[in-house]
């Protein structure tokens, strides 16, 4: 066998050197590469979740949370039975009293409670009714006010009728639901 010349060396090092960098490379660089990319998609995914729920910092979130304060702008926790009561028919009477709407019967809470369809929130359901005379807008004004109410579940029904003297005065009929604790 011939004697290598400096020129076959030089190559011979280079060969082993690109060989054991693709090697490198191969074994060491491509799967941490592939690690981070796994944790930087966990990331996102956790970074996600937390906007979804609110409590991120980012801009995005931020503009998320002031849009759920303009749609529910007030909320209270749910109080037990008695107290809850008396809380929603206050906020409840003085709004419709803001509003003008004359009530013939005063508001009355049902005598039924009814336990929410979500059995594991330990609430319950208080309906609240009234009627009264109004005009169009101001039943309109009444309902625009309702979602300011912080015990506003819900207004489950609403009847408007004309009245049968006069076609500019409504006769109006209102249930609203508040939650309370069992």
């Amino acid at each position: 066998m011939e004697k290598l010349s400096q020129r076959d060396k030089r190559v011979l090092v280079v060969g082993a050197v690109a060989a054991g960098l693709i090697l490198i490379a191969y074994y060491a660089v491509i799967p941490a590469l592939a690690h981070w990319k796994d944790l930087k998609d966990q990331l996102d995914n956790q970074q996600a979740v937390l906007e979804n729920i609110g409590l991120s910092d980012s801009p995005q979130a931020r503009l998320e949370q002031k849009r759920l304060a303009q749609t529910v702008p007030a909320f209270e926790m749910p109080q037990k039975e008695d107290q809850q009561r008396q809380l929603f028919a206050e906020a409840f009477y003085r709004q419709v009293r803001q509003s003008g709407i004359r009530l013939t019967n005063p508001p009355q809470f049902e005598a039924r409670v009814k336990p929410h369809p979500d059995k594991t929130l330990g609430l319950s359901i208080l309906r609240l009714r009234c009627s009264g005379t109004c005009r169009f807008g101001q039943a309109m004004e009444l309902l625009a006010a309702l979602y300011e109410n912080p015990y506003l579940y819900t207004v489950e029904e609403m009847h408007l009728a004309c009245g049968e003297r006069n076609r500019e005065e409504m006769n109006l009929t209102l249930i609203v639901t508040t939650l309370c604790k069992m």
